[in-house]
């Protein structure tokens, strides 16, 4: 690998170690709870399944959370079943956040910016899930005014943002 590859390289990740450090320090002034998993766009990435990014399979790395079986993306948070966990969307409920028979995420998540997942005790402003509940934000757009995209092509589908 040529130096200045390299150095792209180191730079660029310790942004995003930046990045997380600043969004982990967030989270702990937002939340008091101390058993908040969070995932950033960065983890989502890093947690490509099947060819493609899928939000809820990246959500299967956090201690606590894992799937039905292989197939599926639903989450069973310490054991519960998935109907027992709540998802929202910056606080508006969604219902069935999967698709494609349960496989694959119906999120988008070029458009998530950051997850909070509250397994256990929680804020009563969350609303009710037995197990757990999902509090996804948006990704915050661009200010410059600037046209910029992302597409991503896999095995299953494509997408464009």
């Amino acid at each position: 690998v040529a130096p200045e590859t390299y150095a792209r390289h180191a730079a660029t990740a310790a942004l995003e170690g930046d990045a997380r450090e600043r969004a982990l320090r967030l989270r702990q002034r937002a939340y008091t709870s101390t058993d908040v998993r969070e995932l950033t766009h960065a983890d989502v990435r890093e947690g490509v399944t099947l060819g493609e990014t899928d939000f809820f399979r990246a959500l299967q790395r956090l201690p606590g959370v894992t799937a039905r079986n292989e197939w599926s993306a639903e989450l069973l948070t310490r054991g519960a079943r998935w109907d027992q966990t709540r998802v929202t969307f910056d606080g508006l409920p969604l219902y069935n956040p999967l698709h494609v028979a349960g496989m694959l995420s119906a999120v988008n998540s070029d458009a998530v910016g950051a997850a909070f997942l509250h397994p256990g005790v929680r804020p009563a402003s969350l609303g009710e899930g037995g197990a757990a509940v999902l509090d996804l934000r948006s990704r915050a757009g661009g200010g410059s005014g600037a046209l910029r995209g992302v597409g991503e092509l896999s095995l299953l589908s494509a997408r464009a943002t």
